[in-house]
């Protein structure tokens, strides 16, 4: 979500500041349906962490 958001940007930040802001704006676009579903992916996901052991994992 974030990262694809990022990556179009039509100017890259050039300072740290710019950074900032520019990931806050990002963040504050993440509809609250997509935050939800993270959240409630949770349990899932640690549990295949664990059981994976520390091999690879797809998330």
């Amino acid at each position: 979500m974030m990262d694809q958001k990022l990556r179009h940007l039509a100017h890259p930040p050039n300072t740290v500041e710019e950074l900032r802001q520019q990931l806050q704006v990002a963040r504050d676009e993440i509809p609250q349906d997509g935050i939800d579903h993270l959240i409630s992916s949770m349990p899932r996901r640690v549990t295949f962490c664990i059981q994976a052991r520390g091999d690879v994992t797809y998330y």
